[in-house]
């Protein structure tokens, strides 16, 4: 049977290369963002996408991959604020913690 985490990449591969691009992933992240309904439950969400062993614990690889992640981000959005292109989709949502 098929894990779910292997069915929820499957949904967000949407061109089924077997990776995400940055619009596969920027639309993942949002929409899990948005289903979270808190701060702390956002922060979990985004320790466990880099926790690749699923051993509660980032190793020196798994910080590795999230800064190398981070570093390529940054400089597709900087590549794109260059080149003068809409404004790259946020990551996350803001979260009103003070309610309604």
């Amino acid at each position: 049977p098929v894990s779910g985490k292997e069915s929820a990449f499957r949904m967000f591969d949407t061109d089924c290369s077997g990776k995400l691009n940055f619009r596969e992933f920027c639309c993942a992240l949002t929409l899990c963002c948005q289903l979270i309904s808190s701060a702390d439950e956002n922060v979990r969400f985004i320790f466990n996408l880099f926790d690749t062993d699923d051993d509660e614990r980032l190793s020196r690889q798994d910080v590795k991959l999230l800064l190398q992640h981070i570093a390529q981000q940054l400089e597709k959005i900087e590549k794109m604020t260059q080149e003068g292109e809409a404004e790259a989709p946020p990551l996350a949502t803001p979260v009103d913690t003070d309610g309604p």
